[in-house]
């Protein structure tokens, strides 16, 4: 299992454009990549597999276990595995180094390249590369120094030498940066072809700057993974329409391989486009996305909403998470704070969060009552957006964060709906308890 972690000091160091281009460069040669994303976040997975068009995971310390982190890089992985961290380096959760990128290197034995911005810099550059080796345990094994000049570069390594670790190369600023943090929603197939060009820019210039074939041995070095871990099996034969267009394409990936391998034929749809539900279903699946920049669209397309309204009503088995659970809402503001007609399935109104500090925050879901996904007082490990406000948050769950608590998600023996987003691999039993109750509709169904 080849792999290897190129993690940067802080955001907006460069990482990012020096993750796809060696990527791109990697699939140039045409080697089989995988693409894993340290943290939550959905950007990068999907721009990975629509501009790329490679295999992209996430990984999490805070949402998945050790044994379920190492094993998912195992199943998953190809000829090279190409880990991306986020934010900066010990980073974490709550001001520690839980979920930082340094935590999951750790845990999965992988060697680390670190990105380090030099602009502004020069012999201080020597202070930053050696406070990052010694600040606490680490797998760091090199640099890559960004936005610098060919000409500045033997200084750099020279530096970086002299402390001991490898110096993997260099990366200037890009002329014509490749939009990686671009709300790819919106590209129509002209930007996505334009992206694509802006990417194989990106890999040319890794191949010239960036010592790639080192890159490959160090990730060669990495040991093999230890995990004890066994993936449920199949519990029955259903079908779950899954939206997915330009307004819900978020979705962790393992969540829909974990359904398949428990029975479910996953049907994808398009709440934009279509005009109603897929035939034959016996649950749905609605996740997030930008769905407050449809908003309009998605409000003229009635009977599509009445489709799902009704299906709601009527029992279907539904998961709805983050801008999926506020289409569900009976009206939505979108950015510009002009409000649309919803689905109607959640009784009240969701707008623009004013009401408490906006951000992204890890929490431990408890259940305050029975439901479709889990028992009272169980729990599984969760993550979500706080940009938006719901009149209807629910109290089906109890969120938990740092000394924290409050209500969240609407929930019955058919329904969850909430902000919180699920990773399956948190708790597999509520992956579970969903397919039994889609095979619970099919069987009344016939």
């Amino acid at each position: 299992m080849k792999r290897i972690m190129i993690a940067g000091t802080h955001g907006g160091c460069g990482k990012s454009d020096i993750v796809s281009g060696i990527l791109q460069a990697l699939v140039n040669r045409r080697l089989k990549v995988t693409a894993f994303k340290n943290g939550p976040s959905y950007i990068d997975p999907v721009f990975n597999r629509r501009v790329l068009k490679i295999d992209s995971y996430n990984l999490d310390t805070y949402l998945l276990a050790k044994n379920t982190v190492n094993y998912l890089i195992d199943k998953n992985g190809s000829d090279i595995s190409i880990i991306a961290g986020n934010l900066g380096f010990y980073d974490g959760y709550s001001f520690t180094q839980t979920a930082s990128s340094c935590e999951l290197s750790l845990w999965t034995d992988t060697p680390v390249v670190l990105v380090i911005n030099c602009i502004g810099r020069g012999a201080s550059i020597g202070a930053v590369i050696k406070g990052y080796k010694e600040y606490a345990k680490n797998n760091i094994k090199g640099i890559i120094f960004s936005n610098i000049r060919a000409s500045v570069y033997p200084f750099m390594k020279h530096e970086c030498e002299k402390l001991g670790l490898k110096a993997f190369g260099y990366f200037p600023k890009p002329e014509d940066k490749a939009p990686v943090s671009r709300h790819l929603s919106l590209a129509a197939k002209i930007e996505i072809d334009d992206m694509r060009l802006r990417v194989q820019k990106l890999a040319k210039l890794a191949e010239e700057t960036i010592d790639i074939d080192e890159l490959l041995a160090a990730a060669a070095e990495a040991p093999d993974l230890s995990y004890d871990f066994k993936e449920p099996e199949k519990i029955a034969d259903v079908r779950v329409a899954c939206a997915y267009d330009n307004a819900f394409s978020f979705y962790y990936e393992d969540n829909l391989q974990l359904l398949r391998s428990l029975g479910v034929e996953i049907v994808p749809f398009s709440p934009l486009e279509d005009d109603k539900l897929p035939d034959n279903i016996n649950g749905l699946y609605l996740g997030d996305g930008y769905i407050p920049l449809h908003a309009k669209k998605l409000s003229e397309n009635e009977s599509m909403m009445k489709s799902i309204r009704d299906a709601v009503r009527n029992g279907l088995p539904t998961i709805a998470e983050g801008g999926g659970y506020m289409y569900l809402h009976e009206k939505l503001q979108d950015y510009t704070t002009a409000e649309y007609k919803m689905v109607g399935a959640v009784k009240g109104h969701c707008s623009i969060n004013s009401y408490t500090e906006p951000g992204h925050f890890y929490v431990t879901l408890r259940a305050l009552e029975d439901n479709m996904l889990c028992g009272k007082g169980e729990k599984i490990a969760s993550y979500e957006m706080r940009s938006y406000y719901s009149t209807a948050s629910g109290r089906g769950f109890a969120a938990e964060r740092a000394g924290w608590e409050t209500f969240c998600a609407n929930t019955s023996d058919t329904l969850y709906a909430g902000f919180p987003h699920l990773h399956f691999y948190a708790n597999m039993d509520f992956a579970k308890n969903f397919v039994k109750a889609c095979a619970k509709n099919a069987e009344n169904k016939n």
